[in-house]
């Protein structure tokens, strides 16, 4: 996942992967490690898609497990995802960065 995202940020950025690969690792580790603590939405994503779904016949645990994280990070891209409040009460900037992009 660190490799796809260090390639996804050189893309975004329009330059090479290969120009500074180990400054776009040291980014991807940083944006995933944001990811760690869901926001309200995401939580909220994720507790709407399980309640909705019954696990029988073809769809299996890992379909799920993939179906509610991606459910997860679209509730993380979606512009209208409010900053979540930090531990000091200070509403996150990084989340409200994710919001004007």
């Amino acid at each position: 996942m660190v490799e796809r995202v260090a390639e996804a940020i050189a893309q975004a950025n329009r330059e090479p992967f290969y120009l500074s690969p180990e400054l776009y690792r040291q980014m991807a580790r940083a944006a995933i490690e944001a990811m760690r603590e869901p926001t309200e939405a995401m939580t909220r994503a994720g507790v709407d898609f399980a309640l909705g779904v019954s696990l029988s016949g073809e769809y299996r645990w890992p379909d799920y497990i993939g179906d509610m994280h991606r459910r997860q990070i679209d509730a993380a891209l979606a512009p209208d995802t409010p900053p979540r409040p930090n531990s000091d009460g200070v509403g996150d900037t990084a989340n409200r960065e994710e919001q004007s992009i």
